[in-house]
């Protein structure tokens, strides 16, 4: 397979936090007009291309990827010059201790790196406690408020993880691969189904808000009423000491995710899954995650909404140091393309 690697690292370079998701929703929205499907949008940013079937009474799948990373808003610019700010998402405080992390201005265009500073710490000696998020400082260099102002850096703006992608053999090195790595693997999909005729319709495209409470999943699921909703997204590998392996471990393949915090996935999915993957001789690992996926709320929207979770492991995640293994990327790209080749609305009504 030929891994479109400048695309994955735009995709992986972008600033897209919660609720900042522009700069990957007009990437993915040339993606759906270049493939000609119609262009749909939620009221809350998410994106969506329409391939429609030509079955009058086809069965509709939703292929869903968040399009948020997780990151930080700016909530005070001090006089001195250094900004406070509080993080969208789950991040250890521990992580950001000298951690390096980018300011943007209010449309993306321009950006500065700063550094975190734990007030009252002395990282020289090592001594010190890590503080609450909220209590940390970032230093991007400015000797006063009226610099960072005349910078276009405001309170509201967006931080993210100053990290430059590394291609490293088959590991890449990189922010964001939560979900930056699921959104690449939509727009695979979008060139995979451009050219061919379905039983169903398909609904594809990026959630936002999924990092602060799965937010864009929901009201996308309620909007298109899908009858399977496909959840492509990224969990932490487990395989540190490698005794955890069977927890999730880079280079080990696809996942089979069994159960998830908000999840128990259907018997029916699962051994379906099971059962293509073993025909296909696809490489996976049986996986129980102790956090969640947009399928947590996709499956409680209306009256229930059967979904199929999507994916592989990475080690690091949520820092600006996220590792994961392409050969576990290449093999999630395989096994979706059996999947949309062989469902039908057959066997679309015996997953419920």
């Amino acid at each position: 397979m030929n891994i479109n690697k400048e695309l994955l690292k735009k995709l992986l370079d972008a600033p897209a936090i919660s609720g900042h998701e522009n700069v990957i929703r007009e990437i993915l929205k040339k993606q759906i007009k270049k493939y000609k499907f119609e262009l749909e949008y939620d009221n809350l940013g998410s994106i969506w291309g329409i391939k429609k079937s030509k079955n009058k009474n086809a069965k509709t799948v939703l292929i869903d990827a968040h399009m948020d990373e997780v990151g930080f808003l700016i909530t005070q610019i001090h006089k001195n010059g250094l900004i406070s700010f509080e993080a969208l998402g789950g991040i250890w405080n521990q992580t950001l201790n000298i951690a390096r992390l980018r300011v943007w201005n209010k449309d993306s265009s321009k950006s500065f790196s700063g550094v975190v500073h734990f007030p009252n710490n002395d990282s020289h000696q090592g001594i010190g406690k890590t503080p609450e998020i909220e209590k940390m400082l970032l230093d991007i260099g400015a000797e006063s408020k009226e610099e960072v102002l005349k910078w276009g850096i405001n309170i509201g703006n967006m931080i993210t993880f100053d990290t430059n992608v590394e291609f490293n053999g088959n590991r890449v090195i990189a922010k964001s691969v939560d979900n930056r790595a699921g959104v690449s693997i939509i727009i695979e999909m979008m060139k995979f189904i451009s050219n061919k005729e379905f039983d169903f319709n398909i609904v594809i495209g990026g959630s936002t808000q999924e990092e602060v409470g799965l937010r864009g999943g929901r009201t996308s699921a309620y909007k298109f009423k899908p009858d399977l909703a496909i959840v492509v997204d990224v969990s932490p590998a487990n395989d540190c000491p490698e005794s955890l392996n069977n927890s999730g471990a880079l280079g080990k393949g696809t996942m089979l995710r069994h159960k998830d915090a908000r999840v128990i996935y259907s018997t029916s999915v699962i051994n379906y899954l099971r059962k293509i993957m073993n025909k296909n001789k696809i490489k996976y690992q049986d996986y129980f995650s102790k956090g969640g996926t947009n399928a947590g709320s996709i499956s409680l929207t209306r009256d229930g909404i059967t979904t199929m979770p999507i994916g592989f492991v990475a080690r690091s995640l949520h820092t600006g140091s996220t590792v994961f293994d392409l050969k576990d990327y290449e093999e999630t790209i395989k096994l979706l393309e059996l999947i949309l080749e062989d469902l039908n609305n057959k066997k679309i009504v015996k997953f419920n």
